[in-house]
């Protein structure tokens, strides 16, 4: 767990339309600031919180935040070439925000992209907090000097050098496990691992016609909800205190 707090004169423009999108979801639910928007999913190359857990954290954070607004949303466009065939739960990123949405007992929204990637940006835009697994929307926030918390995997190249926002302020949650095997140690080692994991693939498609990825990350234990609790309250209080 790590925070950054690089800067650099880089913002990314959006068009008028895209903002007004954006704008007319903020009056439809009558959102206001604080604002907390969580984009859960993750494509295939990496990995992200199980339903459950996802439900876990925004109960802890809202127990936490009451005053804060929660908006899940989907990010890519659901009419993009990936973004049907998601994990073995959900068929979609929409559906993985529903999963978790059906799990809680206060009162949450749900941002569908049925457009473009800009329109999600546009809400992370007017978003006070960006929450999120995923690299893409991680570095958008920063494109839009929104503060984020990322969600990322014990991976060699998931470093704060590399995913260190440069506008604003970021956070960093770094998990236990990795997508497929771990990349560290000597050179003997991280072959063996390889070697194994290719086998693994290979059975999986002998036995079941097909490799399926893990998805979800399956450490996600005590301590690590407290240590993304207390990450979230510490970068909430910031926010609050500017």
């Amino acid at each position: 767990m790590y925070e950054t707090h690089r800067t650099l004169d880089f913002h990314l423009t959006l068009q008028p339309a895209e903002d007004l999108r954006a704008a007319h979801f903020i009056e439809e639910h009558d959102l206001c600031a604080p604002l907390l928007f969580v984009t859960p999913a993750i494509d295939v190359s990496g990995l992200t919180l199980a339903p459950a857990d996802w439900a876990r954290v925004l109960r802890e954070f809202h127990a936490r935040q009451p005053d804060w607004q929660i908006v899940l949303g989907c990010y890519r466009p659901e009419t993009a070439a990936n973004a049907t065939p998601f994990a073995r739960t959900a068929d979609s990123e929409c559906e993985l925000c529903l999963q978790i949405q059906q799990q809680l007992t206060f009162p949450t929204h749900l941002f569908v992209n049925s457009d473009s990637f800009f329109y999600t940006l546009a809400m992370i835009k007017r978003s006070t907090l960006f929450l999120g697994p995923s690299t893409a929307t991680f570095h958008a926030a920063w494109t839009q000097g929104v503060p984020a918390v990322g969600i990322f995997g014990n991976e060699p190249n998931h470093c704060k050098e590399r995913w260190g926002i440069l506008t604003g302020r970021g956070a960093h949650l770094v998990m236990n496990e990795c997508k497929d095997y771990a990349r560290t140690g000597s050179r003997p080692l991280r072959r063996l691992r390889r070697l194994r994991y290719s086998i693994k693939k290979r059975l999986h498609k002998l036995y079941y016609g097909e490799f399926r990825p893990k998805m979800y990350y399956s450490r996600f234990d005590t301590q690590k909800a407290q240590e993304l609790q207390q990450l979230l309250t510490r970068v909430c209080q910031r926010i609050l205190s500017e």
